[in-house]
């Protein structure tokens, strides 16, 4: 035990112990702020929802117009099916960027499925219902472009590629967030 009175030694354990305590504080407060920032996707910010909340409404928006072309069309016609497993794509996407492609994909789908619906004769209250889906798509559609959500994980991604949060993040494992594009 004579090593533990040396007063190099003991300087070293003083050295290494503040970097390791730095390096777990940095850490895990870089975690907890990826954390908060990765929950604006979901939970929103100033009172607004997140994207993932107009993802939802807009998945079911595209459920819907198939139920409209479902009365005037099979249900094993291509533009349904199109729908129905672009939505499964997109309630099954992980992560933003996923979440992107699979939205597209489904207003994609839709579109096209309404294109055909526009030519055939609907009854005026599928007119109104198909137009509302319509607009409330596009609605959501505006809402996630103007989301918060990108700036804020630019913000964080920006803030872990600089010193000191660089190394700590690094160190503590924690991963720049993916954008919704």
């Amino acid at each position: 035990m004579d090593i533990l009175n040396n007063r190099v030694v003991a300087g070293l354990l003083c050295v290494v112990m503040v970097v390791a305590s730095s390096v777990v504080g940095g850490g895990a407060t870089l975690g907890s702020l990826r954390g908060q920032t990765a929950a604006i996707f979901t939970l929103g910010q100033s009172g607004a929802p997140g994207i993932q909340s107009d993802l939802n409404e807009i998945a079911a928006q595209s459920f819907n117009v198939t139920v409209i072309a479902g009365r005037y069309l099979q249900e094993d016609y291509t533009g349904i099916v199109q729908v129905l497993n672009s939505r499964d794509a997109l309630l099954s996407a992980a992560g933003p960027r996923e979440k992107h492609r699979a939205a597209g994909e489904l207003v994609a789908a839709t579109n096209m499925l309404r294109t055909t619906l526009d030519g055939l004769d609907l009854s005026a209250q599928d007119q109104n219902l198909l137009a509302s889906c319509v607009v409330e798509i596009n609605s959501r559609l505006m809402l996630i472009a103007g989301s918060g959500y990108n700036q804020s994980a630019l913000y964080f991604n920006h803030t872990l590629e600089r010193f000191p949060a660089n190394i700590l993040g690094r160190a503590a494992r924690v991963s720049p967030l993916e954008l919704y594009e």
